[in-house]
């Protein structure tokens, strides 16, 4: 049966009386005088409007969706609901939400033919061609396979789920195809999904049961390892987080090193380098990026490491005032020395781990002074202002090297090369008395607590530009020291 746009009182009557007092959003008891009716998709063009897509919803929702649909809203606070408050969201937790614990990942029988492959699954037996890569000679084969049957690829697919990408996907692919299929590995009876996550997870949350999918038959990992970084770092179009693609160089590398320990030679990080050119094909400038992933995760990955908690891809449970790729940048690159360095691993020359520990307990310094108990987006006082302005991305790129200059001097360093590894070495509690004493001067500057809204301009990022206004408000490494501005 279908009717004109604006429904009538019977029609009303005959919605609720199916519906009962609830609200279509929330399910929320609804009064006689709060109940409006609207769509529950999205209505095209004029005409006329089926019972079946009307509903009963309170006047607040009908009035907050705007010009979304019933369903569309609904499963939009749903989203924001199932992300709010979540450090961090990946595939099989939205599969979990939409399809329950158990109805995920759930066990697919492949068997190949020289015919192609036998697919069993719970709908039926089918069978679909086989088809072989030309530059890899591995085996895939495309097919629509229940949403059930797939979980995460955590090997391959470290990356967090984000809310806006899977929201603007849900949209999208409720009236539009899939154009390109979900990318996945099959090992034993495990589809493992690598590519693809967000549209995946975006058709999941729209209701689809079964998704497009293009699976490679037991693939060798690492190859695919390398194939994913490249498709996500050089070759791009949505990049890993900064974060995830340090995890997996470093991953990488440090499956290399297990190799290099066993070889005879040379153990320095120039040695490193050269051998995982060797091994993979990779230029200096990547293999470089590699052990460097190593040395960042390990300092972010220590158990006393205070900052990670401030780190957005950390921490997605509140806006935070720093992301990798703003750490990478400025506390990173002024105090850990630039691989490869040539020292002997395991010797009195090499000091990684004193570096790691030494920066550890800096970036403790710095926070327990700068942001703990002061960063709060939700009280915006004065306090938390401050740190805004201590953290915009042209500020941390100021003051950290002046910082790093303040510091040289209260450790003997003179030379500029030697600043370049102005951690890189042991220290004494003394030498941290004085970090403290360097922290709490910076901090003490009136130029973070400046009403000038010029100012306001240091969350830009440009490094020089920033150097040159806090220059100019009298904040310089020499007044960190504790010269005259």
């Amino acid at each position: 049966m279908t009717i004109n746009r604006q429904i009538g009182s019977a029609d009303k009557q005959t919605i609720l009386d199916t519906q009962g007092l609830r609200c279509f959003v929330d399910n929320h008891p609804l009064e006689p005088e709060d109940i409006e009716f609207d769509h529950i998709l999205p209505f095209t063009g004029p005409g006329e409007t089926a019972i079946a897509n009307i509903a009963a919803v309170c006047k607040k929702h009908n009035r907050e969706k705007g010009s979304l649909s019933l369903s569309e809203y609904r499963d939009r606070l749903e989203l924001r609901r199932f992300f709010d408050g979540a450090k961090k969201r990946r595939l099989d937790d939205l599969l979990s939400v939409r399809l329950g614990p158990h109805g995920f990942g759930q066990p697919l029988t492949v068997e190949t033919t020289p015919n192609g492959a036998d697919l069993y699954l719970e709908a039926g037996h089918i069978t679909v061609r086989l088809e072989e890569c030309p530059a890899t000679h591995e085996q895939y084969f495309f097919a629509t396979l229940p949403a059930s049957v797939l979980r995460n690829d955590t090997e391959l697919q470290p990356r967090v789920l984000e809310s806006d990408r899977v929201w603007e996907l849900y949209r999208h692919l409720r009236t539009h195809t899939q154009l390109a299929p979900a990318v996945c590995r099959l090992v034993g009876d495990s589809v493992l999904l690598f590519d693809g996550q967000h549209k995946a997870a975006a058709q999941v949350w729209a209701g689809r049961t079964m998704l497009d999918c293009k699976v490679y038959i037991n693939p060798e990992l690492r190859r695919l390892k390398e194939t994913n970084l490249s498709a996500h770092d050089k070759l791009r179009q949505m990049p890993f987080y900064t974060s995830t693609l340090l995890e997996k160089y470093a991953a990488m590398a440090s499956e290399d090193w297990q190799s290099f320990i066993e070889t005879q030679g040379p153990k320095t990080e120039s040695a490193f380098v050269e051998f995982i050119r060797a091994r993979v094909n990779l230029s200096r400038a990547e293999a470089i990026k590699r052990v460097r992933s190593m040395i960042y995760k390990d300092v972010l990955d220590h158990p006393d490491n205070q900052l990670r908690d401030y780190i957005t891809e950390e921490n997605r449970g509140r806006v935070n005032p720093l992301t990798m790729s703003r750490l990478n940048k400025t506390f990173f690159t002024e105090f850990i020395a630039a691989p490869p360095l040539n020292d002997e691993f395991e010797t009195d020359a090499y000091h990684r781990p004193d570096e790691r520990e030494n920066l550890v307990r800096l970036l403790n310094i710095i926070v327990e002074r700068s942001l703990a108990g002061r960063w709060a987006p939700e009280r915006k006082d004065a306090a938390h202002k401050k740190a805004e302005r201590l953290y915009g991305a042209g500020a941390l790129r100021a003051w950290i090297p002046f910082l790093r200059d303040a510091i040289a001097p209260t450790l003997g360093i003179i030379e500029s090369e030697e600043r370049k590894r102005i951690l890189y070495r042991p220290l004494t509690e003394a030498h941290f008395s004085k970090m403290e004493h360097l922290v709490d001067r910076l901090l003490s500057h009136k130029v973070w607590e400046d009403l000038n809204p010029a100012l306001n301009d240091l969350r830009y990022d440009d490094a020089e530009r920033a150097k040159g206004m806090l220059k100019g408000s009298g904040l310089t490494p020499s007044w960190i020291v504790g010269g005259e501005s």
